[in-house]
């Protein structure tokens, strides 16, 4: 069981979703658990790297040092701290306007950082 008095604000939040998906699919009686766990495959995937490399939300003031320090894009975008921020990064990438300069500073810090894994692949 996990202790939710030692987790952020996003993680008691994407644990509290979990939970209530599982429960309203036992509820209606239509879903099971594997459609829930289908469902919030994202927010399982997430909770899984909890104890590693978690993704963090960074403070304006945190995200200008990253940016100075090259661990962001200018003014702070996609910061990259970690692997777990990479692949956040991968993730919404498509958001950005410039998707040229976005790719290529992901793959500079995934090579940086050392990240492996499938999601990495194409940015090594």
């Amino acid at each position: 069981m996990i202790d939710m008095s030692t987790l952020n604000r996003e993680e008691q939040r994407i644990i509290g979703a979990l939970k209530l998906n599982t429960d309203s699919s036992r509820e209606d009686g239509h879903s099971t658990l594997e459609d829930t766990i289908h469902v919030s495959a994202d927010q399982i995937e997430w909770l899984v790297i909890i104890g590693g490399d978690v993704f963090r939300d960074y403070t304006a003031k945190e995200r200008r040092r990253m940016a100075t320090e090259g661990r962001a894009m200018e003014g702070g975008r996609f910061p990259v701290g970690n692997c777990g921020d990479a692949e956040k990064a991968i993730r919404s990438q498509g958001r950005a306007k410039d998707q040229a300069a976005v790719v290529a500073f992901i793959k500079k810090r995934v090579r940086a950082l050392g990240c492996s894994g499938q999601i990495f692949e194409p940015y090594q």
